[in-house]
């Protein structure tokens, strides 16, 4: 495993693991927070045309639970080479994208996702 796989899975995995805080004040960077929120933060609403794209990216999911470089590997003149075959960085960055819109691997519209894109990585 090259170094920039490990990094990428230990974002992964931090991200996944890592409980968001709540902080207290105007400026979180500067005052310490008086006691870590156990409440999950709320995302804020997603427009129609965001779950649009969030749907396609959860449909373009590959068997194996990964993402690779899909129809654009063809417009790069490499043909079929690159289609269907994942890739842990694609994999991370799509996982994000969905976990950042507001699922996890055991809530939300792309839970399925999420968990399988672990499994993957």
């Amino acid at each position: 495993m090259n170094v920039r796989c490990a990094i990428a899975m230990s974002s992964l995995f931090l991200s996944l693991s890592v409980p968001a805080i709540a902080r207290d004040g105007p400026n979180p960077t500067t005052e310490p927070a008086t006691q870590p929120s156990t409440r999950p933060v709320e995302p804020k609403a997603l427009s129609e045309n965001v779950k649009k794209g969030l749907d396609w990216l959860a449909k373009h999911q590959l068997e194996n639970g990964a993402w690779g470089q899909g129809e654009e590997s063809e417009a790069m003149g490499r043909g079929d080479a690159l289609r269907d075959v994942g890739n842990v960085a694609d994999t991370c960055a799509a996982t994000l994208a969905l976990m950042r819109a507001g699922s996890s691997p055991s809530s939300g519209p792309h839970a399925q996702n999420i968990t399988r894109a672990i499994g993957f990585v």
